[in-house]
């Protein structure tokens, strides 16, 4: 995998978990 991918995936996860934790309030 390169580079570039594992920056947008670790973006993406970030994302994930800010819309989970607005989520849950």
């Amino acid at each position: 995998m390169s580079i570039c991918a594992t920056l947008v995936y670790s973006q993406i996860g970030r994302l994930q978990s800010i819309v989970d934790h607005e989520r849950f309030k």
